[in-house]
């Protein structure tokens, strides 16, 4: 189940530009719906909540939308010239996309069901850090790590320290 339709993907926005290109409007738009997709589910993922979603919340639907009109103006208007419109298209949906991710990034938009219910995350997400965190452990001389260790094991034959 894609988070969003190729009707509501179309809507009143793309119709002139997918008769002009003769896409048809359900089958060469289900890729981008699956893109789409697999593009929110790992932001999602990093941010914590299960993913694919069973019941799509209004949000995620929204971005879905913003998403896979930025990848169908995209592809439509590759290889044509910016005074047809398509760059300036394809680069406000694909911000509407980004400031949407961006808010729930920095807790500014929350995830809530179509019944006002807010969806809780399954874990903390993909954790970051900026510093050099350096090797902890080392094999070499694991009776430094100051952890109770079976002194048998603590030769070059287990650990591949040189001797």
């Amino acid at each position: 189940m894609s988070y969003c339709t190729a009707a509501e993907v179309v809507g009143k926005t793309l119709v002139k530009a997918l008769a002009q290109a003769s896409w048809n409007q359900t089958t060469d738009i289900a890729a981008y719906l699956a893109e789409a997709d697999a593009a929110i589910d790992a932001s999602m993922t990093a941010m914590g909540y299960a993913v694919p979603f069973t019941t799509v919340p209004p949000l995620i639907n929204k971005m879905a939308i913003y998403y896979a009109r930025y990848a169908v103006i995209r592809d439509l208007y590759e290889n044509t010239a910016p005074s047809q419109g398509g760059s300036n298209r394809r680069d406000e949906y694909k911000k509407l996309y980004e400031d949407m991710l961006t808010a729930f990034q920095e807790g500014k938009l929350r995830l809530v069901s179509s019944t006002g219910v807010e969806l809780t995350k399954t874990s903390g997400g993909a954790q970051t850090i900026s510093e050099n965190v350096g090797r902890k452990f080392t094999m070499d001389q694991p009776e430094n790590i100051d952890l109770d260790i079976d002194p048998t094991y603590v030769d070059p034959s287990v650990t591949g320290a040189n001797s």
